[in-house]
């Protein structure tokens, strides 16, 4: 719904309903919709002209994505892990 309203251009509304999937992220710990949730803020700030929050959505994007690749880099290695002992 966020994703419609900011294509329509009403920032304001797409910032509500990325702030509410946000909560709900967290409150499940689901850090690959966080992610996304952090992007998608970011560019509303930035479309809102709110240049400090958009930066700090950003930050947390780019610490969120890379502890995401490290996690799976990890899974990847406990897999052949498994398969070769």
């Amino acid at each position: 719904i966020g994703d419609s309203y900011y294509k329509e251009g009403n920032h304001q509304e797409a910032l509500t309903c990325y702030l509410t999937s946000k909560n709900i992220a967290e409150l499940i710990k689901d850090q690959e919709e966080l992610r996304g949730n952090y992007k998608d803020l970011s560019r509303t700030y930035k479309a809102l002209n709110d240049i400090n929050k958009a930066y700090e959505f950003l930050e947390k994007y780019f610490e969120t994505h890379k502890a995401l690749k490290i996690d799976h880099k990890i899974d990847q290695l406990i897999l052949l892990q498994e398969r070769f002992v």
